[in-house]
This record gives C-alpha cells, structure tokens and sequence, in this order.
C-alpha cells in the first residue's frame, strides 16, 4: 500500500479523480462495485508525485503487484451501504501460501503419527500429546495438528480415538 496518511490520501485521491475520473485506469470499474486505490506506476511508493499515480481496483492493483497470497484474500468488494468486507491474511513470503505449506507439513505430520504409534508398547498414544509434540516437531501450530488429526480419526482414516481414564487415545483401527 501507500506511504501516505489518511489526509494525504484523499487529497491524492480527489486530484486522481478530478484528473482522470474515478475509475480504474485499467478495466474503467469504479464505485460503487469496486473500491478503488492509488496505485504507484512505478512499484515504489515513497514516489507520490502525481505523474506516477493512478486510481485502480483493489482486482487490476492486486494483478499490477502479485502476492503469495490468493487473489480472493486481497479483493475487496462494497456492499449496497458502502460497507467493506474483506478478508485480510498475513502470509511469510519465505513459507508460502497456506495450501502450500499444508502440501508440505501435513505430509510430515502424518509421518510422525504413524512412527510414533508403531513405536508405541501399547499401539496408542495419548491425543493430547500427539497434537502438541507433533506441533514442536513439524513446526506448526496446536490447531493445525489438530485439523490433521481430526482427519485421520475421520470415517475414512486410519486412526481412531477411544477414552481410556479420562483421557483421550488415537490407535490404528482394526
């Protein structure tokens, strides 16, 4: 975004719009369907010299300066009152997108249940630990591992859970 305070903003912005009409300078959508933002022409936003910037839609800015993050992350649509709804997510460009790191991580999550069970004496591990152990181990977090173990005590996987003194145990079934 820009390097600018709110005042400076929308003074930029009512020079954009008296100069080029408020419209994205790229597809020509504008309020009330789509918010539209000042863009830096050239990538570098401590340059606010009006030659280098135009009003686009958060769609047209998001594909002039791609993220990591999905595109339905970063859009912002307005509602009939004007109210924004927008579903903000910070992601650490040197790990990915969530699907990404979910490709990689639950992989080795699986990989440390299935060890961890097979090395067990009795052929159950306590879920609590499993789910904080793996965590540390694989580098996730708690309600993450929590997801992936839910999925493998599902209908389809290869795990269940049974209560034996208050506590709760994954086995393998069968």
């Amino acid at each position: 975004m820009t390097r600018m305070n709110s005042r400076q903003r929308g003074k930029h912005y009512a020079m954009l719009v008296r100069r080029d009409g408020e419209k994205c300078a790229k597809c020509g959508a504008g309020p009330p369907k789509k918010k539209l933002v000042i863009h830096h022409i050239d990538n570098d936003n401590n340059n606010n010299d009006s030659k280098n910037l135009q009003l686009l839609c958060r769609r047209c800015n998001y594909l002039e300066n791609p993220r990591r993050e999905p595109l339905d992350n970063v859009c912002e649509s307005v509602n009939e009152r004007g109210a924004k709804k927008m579903k903000k997510k910070k992601i650490d460009p040197t790990l990915g997108t969530e699907l990404e790191i979910n490709r990689r991580k639950e992989p080795a999550f699986r990989e440390y249940v299935k060890e961890r069970i097979e090395k067990s004496l009795s052929g159950m591990e306590e879920e609590e630990d499993v789910v904080n152990a793996g965590a540390e181990i694989v580098s996730l977090s708690p309600v993450t591992t929590r997801r992936y173990i839910d999925k493998l005590c599902s209908s389809t996987g290869q795990y269940c859970r049974i209560q034996m003194k208050g506590k709760i145990v994954i086995k393998k079934k069968g």
